[in-house]
């Protein structure tokens, strides 16, 4: 079955809440070449809820995002002395002593661990082995006692095309445009923090293709993309959220 609820709620999660070397963040999105596409606010509509908030996006004076902030809630990102990121931090802007949530991420060889704070413990969530670009190849997702292996494949641009479970809990098609992401130049946890693992790459998702395990068949979801004249993605739509980026 199709798990795309962080896809479609991505910026949702901003409103509301880098890997194989030290070099790793800079490998997969080029940040030492490329400019830093800012993404300033990011609105999110749920169609048939009412529904629909803003966040806004800081950065510091080396382009590091830093902070995402809603009407009601902060997210910090810390970074260590290797601009990796190794901390992120959603809480309540009237309360900051309140946790809303925490991940902790160390960094061992080809390998990110990620871990959650639960009950005052972090808790190792999941384990993702990266190839020599930086991207994930593969991700232990510790559920339980049980530990679920998932794959990723990706085209020329560094965008997953194919992402896959061993259980068989998802297996999913990615299709893209020809036009930069807002994402590409989000350090890689920060990005997966956010999208979970829906939008790796350098490209905009325009399409879905699941397994629908109900009806033991794959179906397909389309993504309606708008772009501002200089081809950023300014407006995301299908069934479920529209989503708006601005600059």
């Amino acid at each position: 079955m199709m798990k795309f609820s962080n896809l479609i709620l991505v910026s949702f999660l901003i409103l509301f809440t880098s890997c194989r070397n030290d070099s790793s963040d800079i490998e997969f999105n080029n940040s030492q070449t490329e400019p830093v596409l800012h993404v300033k606010k990011i609105s999110s509509t749920i169609k048939g809820y009412n529904i629909g908030a803003t966040g806004e996006i800081k950065y510091d004076n080396s382009d590091k995002i830093t902070q995402m902030i809603s009407s009601s809630m902060k997210t910090d990102i810390i970074y260590d002395a290797q601009n990796r990121i190794v901390q992120i931090n959603s809480y309540y802007i009237d309360n900051p002593s309140v946790s809303i949530s925490s991940k902790k991420y160390d960094y061992i060889a080809d390998k990110i661990i990620v871990s959650n704070l639960y009950s005052g413990i972090y808790t190792e969530q999941m384990t993702l082995f990266l190839n020599n670009l930086g991207l994930p190849v593969k991700c232990n997702h510790n559920i339980g006692n049980s530990i679920i292996e998932s794959y990723f494949e990706y085209d020329n641009n560094m965008n997953l095309i194919h992402h896959y479970y061993n259980n068989g809990y998802q297996n999913n098609y990615y299709s893209y445009d020809n036009k930069k992401s807002p994402y590409y130049l989000f350090p890689l946890v920060l990005n997966i923090y956010l999208n979970e693992f829906n939008q790796i790459g350098k490209n905009n998702v325009n399409s879905i293709k699941y397994f629908d395990d109900t009806v033991n068949e794959f179906k397909t979801i389309n993504n309606l993309l708008e772009y501002n004249s200089n081809d950023y993605l300014t407006r995301f739509e299908n069934y479920q959220s529209i989503i708006q980026f601005y600059y």
